[in-house]
């Protein structure tokens, strides 16, 4: 058998378990939350979706069951943003710190000590520290595609509707 073919053989039978796979999905989340199209807000803690609606997993008695039909945008939590603040927080130490040294450089008057690559490290850590902290207090939140996409989610467009009405 030609590589070529192998090769085709191999993305054709991928291509067709991906397909069945997703077909017979049911995603167990930690917490969600769901816009249903009445406007109600749901958050459940520790749901399941399957191809019918939303399952919460927390009361087996009680079930609730919302029909797929009636979720206008369904969000899973997908952690914080303590990782990206902290990005943030440890580039404008770094910067800082850089913009610092390069003004003590700048002045005649002042000599730069020999523990300058110490100090901007420390500087960017610990704004990096910062910054994971502040992020550990914002929650990430995640859309998950529903089959009946049909909803309008301002946060999305929110830009570039400002943009469009600017110009």
């Amino acid at each position: 058998m030609k590589p070529a073919k192998f090769i085709y053989l191999v993305i054709s039978f991928l291509l067709l378990a991906q397909i069945s796979y997703s077909q017979n999905k049911e995603e167990v989340f930690e917490k969600y939350r769901a816009l249903l199209k009445s406007g109600e807000n749901v958050v459940i803690e520790q749901g399941q979706l399957t191809s019918s609606g939303l399952l919460d997993a927390t009361n087996p008695q009680n079930k609730i069951v919302i029909p797929l039909s009636d979720i206008r945008a369904l969000d899973r939590y997908s952690g914080t943003k303590a990782l990206e603040y902290g990005l943030y927080g440890a580039g404008c130490g770094l910067l800082g710190s850089l913009l610092g040294i390069a003004q003590v450089q700048a002045d005649p008057n002042k000599k730069l000590k020999d523990n300058a690559a110490t100090i901007v490290i420390a500087i960017t850590a610990v704004c990096g520290v910062i910054g994971a902290l502040i992020g550990m207090g914002s929650e990430k939140w995640e859309q998950v595609p529903l089959n009946n996409q049909n909803s309008f989610r301002l946060d999305q467009y929110q830009t570039l509707i400002a943009v469009q009405i600017k110009l």
